[in-house]
């Protein structure tokens, strides 16, 4: 493991905060999968093939829906998504009205004592919807099992399936929620809907949002009917992409199933959404955030979101942007005009900014090493004044960055004050992991926490470490207090009562954990500078409080002499030399300066009367502004060459 626990970013207040505020709870997922036998024999006049798109240099093989002909008709006709359902009359509309107003089965019977010929095919199925609704809410069915009742409802999905091709598409879809949770509906009447679902599928005359809607009332069931019906719904608004907006694209992302089959419509949704996002409502991108997690999408989209953040910014509410936030922790996106976006959003609201939201947004800065010292100052007046209210995985979001960023605001001595006292006051309900890195983040800053010394190294609190059940999660904890103890020994004078054991000694672990090639580049520049045998390599140094190893340790003499440093440990008149080789997981992405924790050991090397000369990397573990391999020699030589003459 690194000596910088860099893997720790993500703590568990994060994950805690973001579980709490998420309204993402995946709505397939709420649905109760249902296996009641629906497979009901049926020959699909719907099949799949594919074709091929090409956008720009994006060519994708894209499944498409196949209308077979059907010999029922003649000569075969295809409606082109034009329906001319049914003009229902004036009386079908007092006819539905009056039905709705039924409480029980039994007046819904009487409503039908009409002559058969005045029951429309409209009216027959807002009456079954209407039986279906009352069966399932009340759990009546005494009422349907006598000989006039059963002959009434024959009579009902007689008239259905003659007129089903007149009936509006929303009647066809709320008869088939009303089939797929009923036990007994007519097998005959279920095939026409099936059918006639079908045709329309076919023919493209299903609104987007009513093909979205079909999808929820299928997706719940696991018969092969069902599961085809979803898949056929999924191509058809594949293959009528450009039909997708800000109208209807929320709901897609809110019901589209996950899978493999349907990863390519990840991809077209997100083209569709980089078309109309800036008109999409605050809702609706938390919506698309939270599903956008559950399918587990690249999260492209968030460039776009970024957008639109910066377009609606005046009108985002907190909630909103907790989600926000969140998901963007999730995606590991780093964008600097987000960031931007928040720094405008803190400095507004100042004061007033929810507690939960300002410890999302210094996770997120956390997480991706950049200090914004707008928001650290704004954290900093907003805990001075609020500090108290705050609960324990607030204090440990909000506390843990000022040392993990190794940023503390000018003027902090009331902000250091109120933490000592907020601290002293939530002791005990901190839960211990993120008591010691609280503590230790302050240690990197160079804050002792001198007064909590007692509380910290005694057998009570020892034994609350040595029962975390989580081997990684106790590991972590007794690094931390390590750095901690360390702190206190060689930066204060405190005395403590107890010392804590630590099991693993790790002394072959170094201080910056990089590439061996750098070091190689660094090592063989040091062989002509310095000479083979005139330096130490990977090795501790005298009264070091840590066992991380060192990367190059050179000493030179008065004279500007490179001595070999084994024989001069107690020589004054020796100038001693650390070469630290650090690589960008150690340092703020934004300010390029070391983190907390590296930032403590080079100052306790200096301390140690060591100077130190840091050797940085880019992101592509490339030597920065020391290009290619031959300068890193005229590096060292010129940083070098302030202690002794070449």
């Amino acid at each position: 493991m690194a000596a910088f626990h860099s893997g720790h970013v993500l703590s568990r207040a994060s994950m805690h905060l973001r579980n709490r505020f998420r309204v993402f709870t995946p709505l397939l997922s709420q649905i109760t999968c249902k296996s009641i036998d629906k497979s009901v024999d049926m020959k699909s006049i719907l099949t799949q093939s594919t074709t091929i798109i090409q956008d720009q240099n994006d060519i994708q093989e894209m499944p498409v829906i196949v209308r077979m002909m059907d010999h029922s008709v003649f000569p075969f006709i295809k409606n082109t998504g034009k329906m001319e359902p049914k003009i229902f009359t004036e009386d079908d509309k007092t006819f539905k009205a009056d039905l709705q107003k039924c409480i029980s089965i039994e007046e819904v019977f009487k409503k039908l004592e009409v002559p058969s010929d005045k029951v429309t095919g409209y009216s027959a199925a807002v009456a079954l919807l209407q039986i279906c609704k009352l069966k399932h809410c009340k759990a009546e069915s005494k009422d349907l099992d006598s000989f006039i009742s059963k002959a009434v409802m024959n009579e009902l999905y007689h008239t259905v399936s003659k007129e089903i091709s007149r009936l509006s598409n929303d009647i066809i879809i709320s008869l088939a929620g009303c089939y797929l949770n009923s036990d007994t509906f007519q097998t005959n009447c279920v095939l026409k809907i099936n059918k006639e679902i079908e045709k329309r599928i076919g023919d493209s005359a299903f609104e987007i949002l009513e093909l979205s809607q079909l999808s929820v009332a299928f997706a719940s069931f696991n018969h092969a009917v069902a599961i085809q019906m979803v898949a056929n719904v999924w191509v058809d608004i594949g293959n009528r992409s450009s039909e997708i907006d800000h109208t209807n694209i929320a709901q897609l992302y809110k019901v589209l199933p996950s899978g493999k089959q349907f990863n390519y419509l990840i991809n077209l949704l997100e083209k569709q959404f980089a078309q109309s996002f800036w008109k999409l409502q605050g809702n609706e991108i938390v919506g698309i955030l939270a599903h956008m997690i559950r399918l587990q999408s690249s999260g492209r989209n968030l460039t776009f979101i970024r957008k639109w953040i910066n377009i609606h910014i005046h009108n985002v509410s907190q909630d909103e942007f907790i989600q926000i936030v969140s998901a963007f922790i999730h995606f590991k996106y780093y964008d600097e005009y987000f960031i931007r976006a928040l720094e405008r959003f803190v400095q507004a609201k100042a004061d007033m900014l929810d507690r939960d939201l300002l410890s999302l947004i210094m996770e997120y800065f956390c997480s991706h090493k950049h200090l914004s010292t707008l928001v650290m100052d704004k954290a900093m007046k907003h805990f001075v004044k609020h500090g108290h209210s705050y609960s324990p995985l607030q204090l440990y979001a909000i506390l843990k960055p000022f040392g993990y960023l190794n940023y503390l605001p000018k003027d902090s001595y009331e902000f250091l004050k109120k933490v000592e006292q907020v601290i002293r006051e939530k002791f005990y309900e901190i839960d211990c992991p993120d008591l010691v890195e609280i503590l230790t983040s302050f240690v990197f800053v160079g804050r002792i926490p001198v007064n909590f010394a007692r509380f910290i190294f005694c057998q009570s609190f020892f034994g609350k470490i040595k029962d975390i059940s989580n081997e990684s999660q106790r590991k972590k904890t007794e690094q931390f207090l390590e750095l901690l103890q360390m702190g206190y020994r060689y930066e204060s004078n405190v005395s403590f009562p107890l010392d804590y054991h630590f099991p693993e000694i790790r002394h072959s672990q170094k201080v910056f954990d990089v590439p061996p090639y750098s070091h190689a580049v660094v090592r063989k520049s040091l062989n002509d500078l310095v000479g083979i045998g005139m330096y130490r390599e990977t090795s501790l140094i005298h009264n070091w409080p840590s066992n991380r190893n060192l990367d190059f340790m050179v000493w030179v003499n008065n004279s500007g002499e490179f001595v070999y440093p084994e024989k001069y440990t107690n020589d004054d008149n020796i100038t001693r030399l650390i070469i630290l080789v650090v690589s960008p997981d150690y340092c703020c992405v934004n300010t390029g300066h070391l983190l907390g924790e590296p930032a403590t050991y080079v100052r306790w090397v200096k301390k140690l009367n060591y100077k130190v000369i840091i050797i940085q990397l880019d992101s592509q573990y490339r030597f920065i502004n020391i290009s290619p391999e031959r300068n890193i020699y005229e590096y060292l030589k010129r940083e070098l060459g302030k202690y002794t003459n070449f």
